[in-house]
Order: structure tokens, then sequence, then C-alpha cells
């Protein structure tokens, strides 16, 4: 995507989004059963742009776009495709009958299919069947990719708001079906690849919002909290030396029945408070509810019902569903007018110094029912749709939901870039809020899920979890704002090579990170991706949840074993391989992990340099202190690699402060060459040291100069140094000595 489509999509104007529309299909049960008498029905096409097409019955009428899509409009006008013409993507088969409206695409027999959001379930979905767009199983979401025997790539969305069926029963012989009593279209999505085809996904839906460098690093969550308590674990969590940069205040510290509110009679003063962790570099996370307790004299509730911004139960009343606590009426985010009310009540809490939102989901909604009246928006010009129901609302109360609080965000701070996160994600969701999985203890597939979630449109995650520490280490760790599971001070003090060993190695990866989630708002390029995207034709690692990837160039194994569908990808760091490149993703360790037993692996992409910082205790302090490039050459004895830089938090970088640069490395004959090869961006780079650890075999070849100049160095006259434990970069104090 051009930097000027990105640099659009971050200062998104809301009014546009005000005024989107919501579609009006007829309401479907989430237990719509597909139809055996069902009459096929010719299809229609058009060009959305290179390679991606919309198909609908040609005996419908227009269906108008789903709010997945940034700009309604050119969707509705797309030119057609002529019958006759030739396009590389399968073509669906439309067929109605029984009052259900059904499609199916027939790909080749032994493809397999990912996404669906964070539907529950393996890695590969063939064989389920799931209901999306329906407030019981938030997550679930209308998008497939489909890999096909060959390694090609296709992409499927269900464009609908309406609650739909994707059934994958018969996935093995190459059939996807969906079902709606909706009309619906399907778009789809062709690419030369997964990147590719997930990049046009994003060029038609929009890329990710671009979250403050801040969001990076560990976040501590605190139940029951009060004032002295906060502060008292920011205090604990420095005087520990812990690399966290977030507390995530639980909902347990709003009033029973409220949301968008601190308890006064717990933080009596909250600004206070919020100056004290600014002084300890700390930030703060308030999950929220988004359905208002029903609470007649609460003033978010009265002036919710008596504006009548509430959805509507059958006797016209404001409809309630159950939750933790008690009733709660829900808001009706179809109305702009209520939209921009709902921004009006964040004032105070972001006032208070709350730096993020995060969303729960309210269990109850999936109670409320389908006739429930609410409110279908309007379009871009203005026109009115008239009035809807809340099973033809779908998965669209979701995103605009997620929407109102960014529109909030930006009103209360404009010049900060807007962080919220949601539990209840759709599609289109993305360019307004991060999605998180919640997760207990046992939830194995919890790694499956966050990877198919970022296969749905959503390139950046987090995980929601208070599981033990294991599993979090498996994923947890790696997803935006990971939390520490349960006490970071008191099981850092217990366990030192645990819990404080992976916020280390996380601090260190800082740069890389953040330079990956810059490319996922730029591209809509996930940070999380299964291992089969190394090699889409390796039919061996289709189904492995083994083990992930990190971006585009690094491997992370949890537990430290890797799987058998990775031999022959894996250079262990054993015994130098002759002429030391054997173009190998090579284990490197990065703070001394290799001996700590069941501590995740990381490898480093053939071809590949990846940007490293030192370990410090908040993610602002990265810019500040050296930088260490680790070189993994490829088979020609070349790599190349990005660092993205920003002041961090702010919404400048729109205007072109900021700073991307491509480095390169070269060796020829025994002279290795590093220097930079490209760079964009007005943000001015820093005055700091450069560290260059080479891998060869069992050995990185170290090297020091001065980011921005070129260096060269002969390693036959540097005797290599062994890396400890097998790969570790060596000399962790004397070469990424912090900054103090």
């Amino acid at each position: 995507m051009a930097r000027t489509a990105r640099r659009a999509l971050i200062a998104l104007p809301l009014a546009l989004f005000a005024g989107q529309a919501l579609e009006v299909p007829v309401a479907v049960a989430a237990t719509a059963l597909r139809s055996a008498s069902a009459s096929e029905q010719p299809a229609r096409a058009s060009r959305l742009s290179d390679g991606v097409y919309r198909f609908l019955p040609a005996t419908d009428e227009a269906v108008s776009p789903s709010l997945a899509f940034m700009n309604h409009e050119s969707v509705a006008q797309a030119p057609a495709i002529a019958d006759g013409e030739t396009i590389g993507a399968p073509r669906p088969v439309f067929a109605a009958g029984e009052g259900l409206r059904e499609a199916s695409v027939s790909f080749a027999p032994g493809t397999r299919f990912y996404g669906l959001g964070s539907a529950p379930g393996r890695l590969v979905r063939n064989g389920l069947t799931v209901d999306c767009n329906t407030p019981s199983q938030p997550g679930s979401l209308p998008w497939l990719l489909a890999l096909q025997p060959d390694g090609s790539c296709v992409g499927l969305l269900v464009d609908t708001n309406a609650p739909c069926r994707v059934d994958l029963s018969k996935a093995d012989d190459g059939r996807a079906a969906v079902t709606s009593a909706s009309a619906f279209a399907l778009v789809v999505v062709e690419g030369n690849g997964p990147e590719q085809v997930l990049e046009r996904l994003s060029g038609e839906i929009g890329t990710t919002v671009f979250p403050p460098l801040w969001a990076l690093g560990f976040s501590q969550t605190i139940s029951a909290a009060d004032q002295q308590r906060v502060l008292e674990t920011a205090k604990n969590i420095r005087t520990a030396g812990l690399s966290v940069d977030t507390l995530r205040l639980s909902d347990s510290a709003l009033p029973s029945g409220r949301i968008l509110a601190l308890d006064r009679d717990r933080f009596a003063d909250p600004a206070a408070m919020d100056a004290q962790l600014e002084a300890l570099h700390l930030r703060s996370v308030l999950s929220t509810g988004v359905c208002v307790g029903d609470a007649p004299g609460y003033f978010l509730h009265d002036q919710l019902v008596n504006s009548n911004f509430a959805v509507k139960d059958g006797k016209g009343s404001a409809a309630k569903v159950a939750g933790a606590g008690g009733a709660f009426v829900v808001p009706d985010f179809g109305r702009p007018d209520m939209r921009k009310w709902w921004s009006g009540m964040h004032k105070d809490i972001f006032s208070q110094g709350v730096d993020a939102l995060s969303l729960l989901n309210t269990p109850g909604l999936g109670t409320l029912s389908n006739d429930a009246a609410t409110h279908a928006g309007s379009g871009l010009e203005g026109q009115e749709f008239g009035e809807s129901t809340w099973g033809r609302m779908g998965g669209a109360w979701n995103l605009l939901a997620s929407g109102a609080s960014f529109q909030a965000f930006l009103a209360s701070k404009p010049a900060l870039r807007p962080l919220i996160f949601t539990a209840m994600p759709a599609v289109g969701s993305q360019r307004y809020a991060v999605p998180s999985v919640a997760a207990a203890d046992g939830d194995q597939p919890a790694l499956a899920r966050l990877l198919n979630l970022s296969l749905s449109g959503q390139p950046l995650v987090g995980l929601d979890t208070s599981a033990a520490k294991s599993e979090w280490a498996e994923g947890g760790a790696w997803t935006l704002l990971p939390m520490v599971a349960g006490d970071a001070a008191g099981a850092a003090a217990s366990d030192s090579a645990g819990v404080k060993l992976l916020l280390d190695r996380r601090s260190r990866l800082t740069p890389y990170i953040y330079s990956c989630v810059a490319n996922a708002h730029e591209t809509g390029a996930p940070v999380l991706r299964p291992v089969w995207f190394i090699d889409p034709r390796n039919a061996a690692l289709r189904e492995e949840e083994g083990a992930f990837l990190l971006g585009p160039d690094l491997l992370v194994v949890p537990g430290g074993q890797a799987p058998a569908s990775l031999a022959g990808l894996l250079d262990e760091g054993g015994a130098a391989d002759g002429a030391g490149n054997s173009a190998r993703w090579r284990r490197v360790n990065l703070v001394g992990e290799g001996g700590v037993t069941g501590a995740a692996r990381i490898y480093v992409r053939p071809g590949a340099i990846v940007p490293v910082g030192p370990i410090e205790g908040y993610t602002q302090m990265e810019h500040e202190g050296p930088l260490t490039l680790i070189v993994n050459l490829d088979e020609n004895n070349q790599a190349s690699g990005d660092l993205y830089e920003d002041l961090g938090d702010s919404t400048d970088y729109i205007a072109g402060k900021y700073l991307r640069t491509t480095y390169a490395a070269t060796l020829t004959g025994k002279q290795c060459q590093v220097q930079i090869a490209a760079k964009d961006g007005d943000y001015l780079r820093g005055r700091r040291d450069l560290y260059v650890a080479l891998l060869r075999g069992g050995f990185a070849h170290m090297a020091k100069g001065l980011d921005g100049m070129s260096l060269t160095f002969d390693i036959s006259r540097r005797a290599p140094e062994e890396m400890g434990d097998k790969g570790s970069v060596p000399g962790k104090d004397a070469v990424v000595r912090p900054a103090h």
C-alpha cells in the first residue's frame, strides 16, 4: 500500500466513519442450516482491484457492501467482469432455497483452510463449521485463507454484516460453503503468496491501527485494584528491574455496573496516580465494558435511555441483557448521533490519565432477540435507511463500538495515537482497535487461535490471559502488549531464569518488532505467522502448530524442541559447516537463554538482518541505546533488513517524521561489509554505537562501528567468538551495554 494511503488511514476522518451505512439484510439465526433443495443461481462479478473480485447472484438486487470495506462507494461502483472473461481465482456458485442464501467455492482437493478469526480449534480449519458475525461468538470472522496443494493461496471474504455460517465439513475435498438468511456477496482475493493475498485484502478493508511504541512492552494486570496497590505494584516492578511498560487495570477498578470511570472510593486522586506512574515510565490501560449498567439514576444510563440511544425490545423499551453484576442496557452504535454522544462520555476517563482502553465482551449479547430494534445508520450522502433489527446488525455492532471509542480517543488526545483493544473484533475493526484473544489455563490451541486471527485481516493481535507461565510464554509473550501472568515482580524474584528471561529477551527484540508493526500498519502483513509462510509448497509445514514466525525474519519454537517438520531448515549452532554458510535458519540466543530448560528457541532467516537493542526497563529507552544487527547470510552471501523509528507515540510520523533504514550486508571473500542501502523519512538518526553479529556455523564474528557509517571487517583476522550455549550473541553486557 502506498505511504499516502497508510498516512490517510491513521488520520482517518471519523466524519466519514460516522456516515457509513449498515446493510439491511434479513435476520438469520446462528443455527441456520444449509438447504438440501437449493436451486443454483447464475453469478455476476466485479473487479475491485488487482486480484480482488466481488461475486453475487445475478438474480439478486445489488447487495450493499458491508462495513468491512473502507470505501463503500468504490466497491458498489466497481466495474463488472464480462461473463467470458478469464480470471485466475475460482468462481463461487450461488444457490437459494428454503429461505436461505447459499454459496460454495471449489478448490483443489487437499486444500488447507486457515482464518475464521479466533474461533476455537486447531490451526487448520478443515472439518469445522463456524457461525460468524454473531454476538454469541465474537471474534469468529467470515474470512478464509485457502492454501492449495501447489502452494498457491486464495482468500475468501463473506461480504455481509449479517450472521452467516461457514461450512468446511467437506474441505478435504476442496469445498468451502457459506449459508445465510440474508443476501451476501463473496469477495475472492488471489495473489502470488499469502503475503500478497493479505496485503490485497488490507487494501480493501484497511490496514491496522499503528499503536504507540510503549504498546510493545509487557503489561502487568492488576485485579481488585485501588490506588495504593497500583502504585506499590509499579514501584515493585521498577525495583525488580523488569522490562514492563503498562499496568492493566481490570474492570474491578470500575464502580459496580459502571463503565468509563474509575471507582473514586478506591482511586481518590487519579491525576496524582497518573503523574507518579509517568515518573516511573509506566502507562495505564483500563478494561471496561461497552454495555451500560441498568441503574436508573446513573447518569450514563439515564442519558442513553432518555435520548433513545439504546437498542429497543419488542415493546419499545431499552433492551436489557444479563452480564457480570446484573443487567445491562445495549447502546445502539448504528446511530451516528449516538456515537457522537458516546465519544463525549470518554472525556473524564482520559482526563484522569488513562492511556488506553480494553473493551470487554458482554456475554449476554448473545441472548438479545434478533427482533430487537436498532438504527440502520446513514449513508455517505446522509440518506437514511430507517429502522433495522439486532439480527441484521450482526458483526457491525462490534466494529462500530470499536470505532466509537477510537473516535473518542482522537477527540480527547488528538496529538497521540489511539490505542483501543477489543475482545469483540470484526472484519474492518482493525482500523480502530487491536483484537485480543481470551485464553485460560489449559487452552492449548491459544497459539492456533492467535495465528488464525492474524490471518483474518487482523495483522496485530494480543492475548488476554491468566494462564500459567508455560502457556503464556508459548503465545502471549510474543503478542502486542503481552500480559504478564500473575505477579511479575514476585515471579521474577522466585524464578529469575523464567519470567525475567522472557521479559529481557522481548525487550531486546523491541526494535525488530516495532519495525514489523510499522510494516503491518502500512501493508497489512501479519506480525505472527504460521511456519508454512516459509515455503507454502512444503506440505510438511501446513499443519505445524509447534512453532511460528515473528515477522518475516524470526522463527520461534516454544518449549525448546524443534518439531520434525522443520528438519533440514534449521542450524542449531553446532560445529562450523565447512564454508560456514549453509543458508539455514540459524539459532541465536539473546540473553543467555540457551542453558534454560524449556526456553523458546529463536532462529534467524537466511538472508536477514535483525535489529535488536539492549535490555531496558521500558521501550522508549530502546532508541537511546546502542543498536546490534544480527546477520545471517543467504546462499549468495548477502543479507538485508529494515529498522523503523519515530517519536514513539505521536502522530507526527504522518507528516514524515519517521526513519526507515534498510541495512545490507555482503561477504566478498573474507571481507564483510555492512552499510545503509536505503533510508526514508525526516526523523533524525541519533548518534549511537553499532554492533554487528555475523552468524557463521557455531560462531559469531563481531564488529563495532557507528550507526549511519559503512562498516567493513575481515573475518579471517577477527577471531570468531563462540556462541555460548549454541548460539547466543556473545558479550551481552560488553557488546550491548544499556546506555544509562
